[in-house]
């Protein structure tokens, strides 16, 4: 379960030194985090985004189970 999303939008208009950090919990670990569901990771801190757009996270369980949340960075 993807129980927070924090993020910081970039500093200048067109910057792109954004970030996110998700906060998850599952019963079954490790999990992976991912920003398009191909690219899977542990850490869960993704860097370098712009503003002004969409974007989802994904979260796996050591399972398999995925869950996604999108939220707009301004």
């Amino acid at each position: 379960t993807i129980t927070r999303i924090r993020f910081e939008s970039p500093r200048c208009f067109d910057g792109a030194d954004g970030f996110v950090d998700v906060v998850a919990s599952a019963r079954t670990q490790p999990l992976r985090y991912s920003m398009d569901s191909v690219n899977w990771r542990f850490t869960p801190r993704f860097e370098g985004l712009r503003g002004a757009r969409f974007y989802t996270v994904y979260v796996q369980s050591g399972a398999g189970c995925i869950r996604k949340e999108t939220f707009y960075m301004p």
